[in-house]
């Protein structure tokens, strides 16, 4: 797909860029897919859920936060189009898997500014074949690695996490290291502290006696619209890492990967595309 261009001029910087998000959802998807995910004023079928829906927001706020996942994923689609496996990424969004898929692609990127090498994979729903992603470690070897996400309505609670990762721990593999990366909304409580909930849940896993995952990589994605920050539109994406001291494996901090961004990428965010002054951008 060639660079986005917005096919509609909005009265603010969010309307134009949604609008730019919008084309290029539509350029991957068709008009069908996108109809059914966004400007459908219910969702039917598999396309019931309101993740990208403008018209299930119930105030302004919630709106924008939608307009924010919308802008994310198309940006995600457009720089990961080339990545091996994308197809697996457009069939989930075919079939309105859209949250899941969201969580995978914010992942993704984060490899991607890395120069970590991935590949995307399409969970086979069995027993330690039904993960995300695999990445290649610097000398060679591949780990699995699998999303989970929470929804803002979700209660913050160690046993939340907890259960998330016992989850994921029967989807990946037994013969070799893993990694789950637990994207959490911005609106929890970050970052964490000692006696916070997600790092509770995660060590109390860890202490439940499993050896198979390496590591667990939390991400948030916090948000500030110009009012909340000076004059610019402001995004943080904040990255902690929890390795498992319990781990069969080799330890993951001898890995190398999930670095800072590599200054030799290029990734201008959408809002960057309609105006280079409105938006600066935090990645771990």
């Amino acid at each position: 797909m060639p660079r986005p261009q917005s096919p509609y001029r909005g009265p603010n910087i969010l309307e134009t860029t949604n609008g730019l998000a919008w084309g290029c959802l539509h350029e991957f998807l068709g008009i069908d897919i996108l109809e059914k995910l966004v400007f459908h004023e219910q969702g039917v079928g598999k396309f019931k859920s309101n993740f990208l829906r403008p018209s299930s927001a119930k105030s302004i706020e919630e709106g924008w936060v939608i307009s924010e996942r919308t802008i994310l994923l198309a940006e995600a689609m457009y720089y990961l189009q080339d990545v091996t496996g994308f197809e697996h990424i457009l069939s989930q969004m075919r079939d309105g898997r859209v949250e899941s898929v969201y969580s995978e692609l914010l992942i993704a990127q984060i490899l991607w500014r890395a120069e970590d090498t991935f590949r995307f994979v399409l969970p086979k729903g069995r027993k330690g074949e039904d993960y995300d992603l695999e990445i290649r470690l610097p000398e060679g070897s591949w780990v699995a690695g699998e999303t989970k996400s929470k929804l803002p309505s979700t209660a913050v609670t160690s046993k939340t996490v907890f259960n998330s990762l016992d989850i994921a721990r029967d989807q990946v593999p037994s013969d070799r290291p893993s990694i789950v990366f637990l994207q959490i909304p911005g609106t929890w409580v970050w970052p964490p502290k000692d006696d916070d909930p997600v790092v509770t849940g995660i060590e109390k896993f860890f202490a439940s006696g499993n050896s198979r995952i390496a590591a667990v990589f939390v991400h948030a994605v916090l948000t500030l619209p110009q009012s909340e920050f000076s004059d610019k539109n402001w995004q943080s994406h904040v990255l902690e890492k929890r390795v498992n001291p319990r781990c069969r494996f080799t330890s993951s901090s001898q890995w190398g990967i999930l670095r800072r961004a590599s200054p030799r990428v290029k990734w201008d965010s959408f809002y960057h595309l309609i105006d280079p002054s409105a938006w600066r951008s935090n990645f771990p």
